[in-house]
């Protein structure tokens, strides 16, 4: 016995985005202040639960789609209702300390239409707020944390740190998360350290090695080793990876992967 279903959705939004930068140029560096404020319209009623939920269960609320129309990562769930985004970014450009940028933003939604679930920062009418700082000092260094914290009680619930040093013949790259509650995954904390060492060899060959590791319970998650060549007509990428996640009948695995 075979059923066809046919279901599908009519979404229209209406969205106002206004920004007033103010500069300040001086011998010191050249500084932005730019308030953003973005106002949404659409109905609630938007979000079928006759279609299946794919693409959009991986969901993180932070300054990267705060001002989105659908802060969802695919189309299976849209962002519905009317709200307000608002925030602040701040930058300078200096011959002293290279480039700076900050910003930070929250959201208020008019309607309580529970559309995103408990955990991920959109809960509740007000929602979390959410930043990132990024320091620049010179070319071969770039250093950024994002955040997201708790509208009341302002404590973590979120924080990434990714630095990068080194020029391209030899560099290190490496990147912290910390999640105070996962909904997605159904995990109470994830607080993850990842590197990555790469080098340029030549003009045509690169290699690289990374490795992940789970800060909770000190585990390893994944060893990786990659060889690349690329020219103008070509991009030829090796890697050999073995990743350490056990669940149920998952096992270690070793895997080789050809691009």
């Amino acid at each position: 016995h075979l059923d066809s279903t046919f279901s599908g959705r009519f979404f229209p939004q209406l969205a106002l985005q206004w920004r007033y930068p103010f500069a300040r140029p001086s011998d010191w560096g050249h500084q932005v202040v730019e308030p953003v404020v973005q106002v949404v319209a659409s109905p609630e009623w938007a979000n079928n639960h006759d279609i299946p939920n794919e693409d959009s269960t991986d969901f993180e609320f932070d300054d990267t789609n705060l001002m989105s129309l659908n802060r969802y990562p695919g189309v299976d769930r849209v962002d519905p209702g009317s709200r307000v985004d608002y925030g602040l970014q701040w930058a300078i450009s200096s011959p002293y300390i290279g480039e700076a940028s900050a910003f930070l933003g929250q959201s208020y939604r008019f309607n309580n239409d529970n559309a995103f679930a408990g955990g991920t920062g959109l809960e509740n009418d007000l929602s979390d707020i959410v930043g990132r700082v990024r320091l620049v000092p010179q070319d071969d260094v770039d250093m950024s944390y994002r955040f997201r914290v708790g509208k009341d009680s302002l404590t973590s619930e979120r924080q990434e740190v990714d630095l990068s040093l080194g020029p391209p013949a030899l560099g290190l790259d490496m990147s912290y998360v910390y999640l105070s509650n996962d909904p997605t995954e159904d995990l109470n904390t994830r607080e993850e350290l990842a590197f990555r060492l790469r080098s340029q060899l030549n003009e045509n060959w690169s290699i690289e090695g990374a490795h992940r590791r789970d800060l909770q319970t000190n585990d390893p998650l994944s060893t990786s080793l990659g060889l690349t060549y690329q020219d103008e007509c070509f991009y030829i990428t090796v890697e050999g990876k073995r990743s350490y996640y056990q669940d149920r009948e998952l096992s270690k695995s070793d895997s080789v992967m050809v691009k």
